[in-house]
């Protein structure tokens, strides 16, 4: 991901550095200084988990997971990857909506996952899904 993101990225992070907040500006400088050879290492792993990953939907149309640990981070940051970083290497559609509020609140996601190519079908599960939660919710 940090070489993909530093490829589409390089020429505006090398004229405007600043235009990006310190936490995304490491991940793409990471991407720049990755070795081609870990990157085909990585495209070779990313294959075998688009595999295993699409064994999951042999018997579920969706998967439902948490979209992070708690509450949304603040403008410095994208947050964690750890929840989505598994899809966007399979490259499988995924999508967060809103399930509620934190004690202070801010909103609480929940992350829909769908099968390869299946992008119209996930958004309309996503829109079912939060007109669903809102009903649910005071």
């Amino acid at each position: 991901m940090a070489v993909e993101a530093a490829a589409w990225h390089r020429h505006r992070l090398a004229a405007h550095p600043d235009d990006y907040p310190p936490r995304v500006r490491g991940l793409l400088e990471e991407g720049l200084a990755a070795p081609a050879v870990d990157y085909v290492a990585a495209r070779a792993f990313q294959t075998h988990w688009r595999r295993q990953v699409a064994f999951c939907f042999s018997e579920a149309d969706y998967l439902v997971l948490p979209a992070v640990h708690g509450a949304a981070p603040d403008t410095s940051t994208t947050g964690s990857p750890e929840f989505q970083a598994p899809w966007s290497l399979s490259g499988h559609p995924a999508v967060t909506i809103p399930a509620a509020l934190s004690e202070h609140g801010l909103p609480l996601g929940v992350q829909l996952v769908g099968p390869w190519h299946s992008d119209s079908a996930l958004l309309d599960a996503a829109i079912w899904c939060e007109e669903a939660l809102s009903r649910t919710t005071p």
